[in-house]
């Protein structure tokens, strides 16, 4: 059976309907990377970059603004260029990744962006991609909240059983809150995903349609959310962060002892 569960609805609100077609919704480094400053002059030109350097620095370091050229060796360092740009808002994703998103989400090209993080995330070990179905993450107009993922059962394989491949959709309210929001939207709906897998390693598998486990499956994927907010840039936004923490409480705050027994240690330490 499938059911539905999202960031925004706890799981007790479901509707007769929803119960019986439901839904569920809702240290790593990179060696090298191109600058911000090359990605943007790629995507929209030297202007452009000019224009963003004159700014963001003015003329504070030194640099003396002009139309930036792929060759600036004896006018402007790479270091000098770095340190003329902003503090990267999405720390386990790549500087030029982080700039083409950027301009993606301007231009409301939802599903190329989705594309690029799940990607960027894949190469840098966050997300297994075999564990989508389609081997992606889908922007889906219909979807209420920021995302949703969907449990297909599992089947056996000779003497091993394994879930099906998760279809997994991203709302637009993911892509309104910015390039760290859509990022900690699309691992919260991941941890979904792993939680569905056979033999999961989440502290609370599975993927029977019961309210307390879809609401104990929420309290963990916020709570990760939570404890990952560094990696994210999520702790960067005060209000996003808060934001977060209400639903995890607000889910908890729906589970009665045992329901809270398993989580406990984890809740905890999103207090600290």
């Amino acid at each position: 059976m499938r059911y539905r569960t999202d960031r925004q609805q706890p799981a007790e609100n479901l509707t007769a309907a929803e119960a019986g077609s439901p839904r569920r919704v809702r240290e790593r480094s990179w060696a090298g990377f191109t600058t911000s400053v090359l990605a943007l002059q790629e995507m929209a030109g030297n202007a452009a970059v000019a224009s963003r350097l004159q700014r963001l620095a003015g003329n504070e370091a030194g640099l003396r603004l002009f139309p930036v050229q792929r060759q600036t060796a004896g006018m402007v360092t790479n270091e000098q260029l770095l340190n003329a740009l902003p503090e990267r808002e999405v720390p386990i994703l790549p500087p030029d990744v982080e700039a083409r998103l950027r301009i993606l989400l301007r231009q409301d090209r939802r599903q190329p962006c989705l594309d690029l993080v799940v990607e960027a995330l894949v190469l840098s070990g966050w997300i297994d991609r075999r564990l989508l179905a389609g081997g992606r993450m889908y922007a889906r107009l219909a979807v209420s909240g920021e995302g949703e993922s969907i449990p297909r059962g599992s089947r056996r394989e000779g003497n091993f059983r394994s879930a099906y491949r998760t279809p997994v959709g991203v709302g637009p309210d993911a892509f309104r809150g910015g390039l760290s929001w859509l990022v900690t939207s699309v691992l919260h709906e991941y941890q979904h995903v792993e939680q569905f897998q056979v033999g999961s390693t989440s502290i609370v598998p599975g993927q029977e349609p019961v309210p307390s486990l879809m609401l104990q499956q929420d309290v963990e994927a916020y709570c990760w959310e939570i404890l990952h907010a560094r990696d994210t840039g999520l702790a960067r936004n005060h209000r996003q962060l808060l934001e977060v923490w209400s639903r995890a409480h607000e889910n908890w705050s729906r589970l009665g002892d045992p329901g809270r027994r398993a989580l406990s240690d984890l809740y905890t330490q999103t207090h600290t």
